[in-house]
């Protein structure tokens, strides 16, 4: 991660302490190095996720978390109606926000969402703890082809709607999390089979080719089947959590996943103010933090409390810029001459993450005004992994030979209003908001 790396990378380091989380100033960087700048900015498809419907901390975040009633989808057999969720997509995006979406049946002391003519045919069983409710019989084949169809129906609809970053495949168990832990306690408690679990993961992967896909579980040994499922951590920095999640990974093989799909999760609800008063005083917990999204190389942190907490929003953007990718300029050549454009760069990965889509990256002419002149480019800044830098190079013709131009980078959100990819670069925003500078 950049605010821990480039202590080692320059020696003209300020440790300074922002609203409590350690973050890095530099000063009077020349020549190869970049010059970073010491302010987090909100970005794409990373940070901390706020719950659906809230306003305060709504501009600290770019990612909205968006529970849906699967009655409320499901509305007759084979019939499905998206108006709920199509609702709660567009408040989202409001704020800029792209949505992090999973489907409910059983949630523990609300209800369970069933339409009434699965609820009236399937087995229900009555949990043994917990706050009172019942789970359905999932491995129920009436019930499993309508959970079929309704996932192929939500692909066809959604697969590759911009306004969604990610979805947490949800549906099966307590909170779609994935388990029936107050059912499986009884004597006679009802498991899911395995069929039912690779029935159900093998629905997702063959609807859905464009939009991430997270599992809850590594633990869960069919999920290692299919090479399409991410995953999501649901008590993110509880100690015993985090152990079973890597030893999921380690067991099922699939500690090399997160290269190709998204981590993403929530911070424990019981830990999240606590670990913020204590990074006022204590730059350990940070540290501690930032080492555990390293090693599960999280991209998105479900933290509603935090977010709508009242906390120094330069400390939440610092905790929230230690999750996913983050991309530096570390050289550039440019020249304008002889009627040619010609730019090269080497992109830098500091994150813990890659960025899993290929957003165009593109090139701009600015006249001090308005942009005169859009390029797209073929890079793919998908492939800019971990740790990795990259060269990328691109050529073209000049619109006017005798202009003076800035030349400005940049990879805008392909969601109306949603956040354009920000560049770690004191130069970000320098001419033009959403834009890197390059000269």
């Amino acid at each position: 991660m950049r605010k821990f790396n480039i202590f080692k990378q320059i020696s003209l380091t300020v440790l300074i302490l922002t609203g409590g989380i350690l973050t890095a100033c530099t000063s009077g960087i020349s020549g190869t190095s970049p010059n970073y700048s010491s302010e987090a900015k909100v970005n794409p498809l990373k940070g901390f996720i706020l719950w659906e419907g809230n306003e305060k901390g709504a501009d600290l975040c770019s990612l909205e978390y968006i529970p849906v009633k699967f009655s409320d989808i499901l509305v007759a057999e084979d019939s499905c109606n998206w108006d709920v969720l199509e609702e709660k997509l567009n408040g989202a995006k409001n704020k800029r926000h792209q949505s992090v979406v999973r489907i409910v049946i059983d949630e523990p002391g609300e209800g369970l969402y069933l339409p009434e003519f699965i609820k009236s045919n399937v087995t229900l069983y009555p949990y043994t703890q917990g706050n009172g409710g019942q789970s359905p019989d999932y491995n129920d084949e009436n019930f499993l082809s309508q959970i079929k169809f309704l996932i192929q129906d939500f692909a066809r609809k959604y697969d590759g709607d911009p306004r969604i970053a990610c979805i947490q495949t949800g549906i099966i168990g307590h909170w779609g999390e994935q388990h029936i832990y107050y059912c499986e306690l009884a004597s006679n408690g009802q498991s899911i089979s395995d069929e039912t679990w690779k029935t159900f993961f093998k629905t997702y992967c063959d609807s859905f080719s464009k939009t991430k896909l997270s599992v809850r579980n590594p633990l869960n040994e069919n999920a290692s089947l299919f090479p399409q499922l991410g995953f999501y951590n649901d008590m993110f920095y509880e100690d015993e959590n985090d152990a079973d999640f890597m030893n999921g990974l380690t067991e099922n093989s699939m500690t090399e996943r997160w290269k190709t799909t998204m981590i993403t999760g929530e911070f424990a609800p019981p830990l999240q103010l606590d670990f913020f008063k204590k990074c006022q005083t204590n730059s350990r917990a940070f540290e501690s933090y930032c080492n555990r999204a390293k090693d599960q190389h999280v991209s998105s942190l479900l933290c509603s409390k935090v977010l709508q907490s009242g906390f120094d929003g330069k400390m939440i953007l610092n905790a929230s810029a230690a999750l996913g990718y983050d991309f530096c300029l570390t050289h550039k050549s440019l020249s304008l001459s002889n009627g040619t454009l010609s730019v090269t760069v080497k992109i830098k990965n500091d994150g813990v993450a890659p960025f899993y889509y290929d957003w165009p990256v593109k090139i701009a002419l600015y006249d001090g005004t308005s942009i005169v002149k859009t390029y797209e480019t073929d890079w793919k800044i998908s492939t800019v992994e971990m740790d990795e830098e990259k060269t990328f190079m691109f050529s073209s013709s000049l619109p006017n030979t005798s202009a003076n131009y800035k030349v400005l980078l940049g990879i805008p959100n392909p969601m109306e209003g949603g956040y354009p990819i920000s560049f770690s670069n004191a130069e970000q925003d320098k001419d033009l908001d959403g834009w890197l500078s390059l000269n």
